[in-house]
């Protein structure tokens, strides 16, 4: 499963801290970044305290920590 386990700030700015439980890995990742996991190809949109908002493909993707990939909520706009 892969989740959004943290929001830490690098810099001043926040970071969405994506954990692939399966092989243990810590993505830590500003707003701007693409990145690939077992379970998504997907682009960070935006950083907020306590959610992440992710591009894939068309849709925007909102999870709050805690929340699997598989859970994300489709929304309208970051």
């Amino acid at each position: 499963m892969t989740i959004l386990s943290a929001v830490a700030y690098r810099n001043g700015e926040p970071t969405a801290w994506i954990t692939e439980q399966i092989d243990d890995r810590v993505l830590k990742l500003p707003a701007g970044v693409e990145f690939e996991t077992t379970a998504i190809s997907a682009r960070v949109v935006t950083v907020t305290e306590e959610s992440v908002v992710i591009e894939s493909g068309d849709q925007l993707l909102k999870m709050d920590i805690g929340q699997s990939f598989a859970d994300a909520v489709v929304t309208s706009g970051p």
